[in-house]
């Protein structure tokens, strides 16, 4: 489901593929920092959005973060 996701991103399908990939990299068990590096993009675009706010929190849930996801 990632690569879908990521195929979506590079096609151009804006802040909302980036992340959903994101949040699929996280559900996957990627590295965290691939799965940042892409959440940063849609920060820098549309701010904390509640969709960013929570996938940054699943983000941190994932990483052994839990303090920093609420």
């Amino acid at each position: 489901a990632a690569d879908a996701f990521r195929a979506a991103a590079e096609a151009g399908g804006g802040p909302a593929a980036l992340n959903n990939l994101a949040y699929m990299l996280v559900l996957a068990g990627s590295p965290a920092g691939e799965a940042e590096a892409v959440l940063q993009k849609v920060v820098d675009q549309v701010g904390l959005s509640p969709e960013v706010l929570d996938t940054r929190g699943v983000l941190r849930l994932g990483a052994g973060r839990a303090a920093e996801a609420v």
